[in-house]
C-alpha cells in the first residue's frame, strides 16, 4: 500500500482526504485541509472555531447535497 499523500516543507498542519486520492502539499504551515469529495475546505488552524460557520454556510447556500 503506497501513500497517497505527500507534503513537503508542511507542518502542524491537518490533512484529511478521501481513501485513494493521491494528494501533493508544499508550504503549508499551522492549516487544516479537508476534501470531502463534494466540498474542499482550506483554511488556517487559528480559524478552527470558525468550522461550524463555514460549514452553515455552505448549507444555506447550496443544501443538503454538500454537507
Amino acid at each position: 500500500n503506497s501513500k497517497l499523500i505527500h507534503t513537503y516543507n508542511t507542518r502542524n498542519s491537518f490533512i484529511f482526504v478521501p481513501e485513494g486520492k493521491a494528494t501533493i502539499v508544499s508550504g503549508l504551515k499551522d492549516y487544516i485541509v479537508v476534501d470531502t469529495g463534494d466540498v474542499l475546505m482550506i483554511c488556517p488552524r487559528s480559524e478552527e472555531q470558525s468550522i461550524k460557520n463555514f460549514i452553515d454556510d455552505v448549507h444555506f447556500a447550496n443544501g443538503e447535497k454538500f454537507i
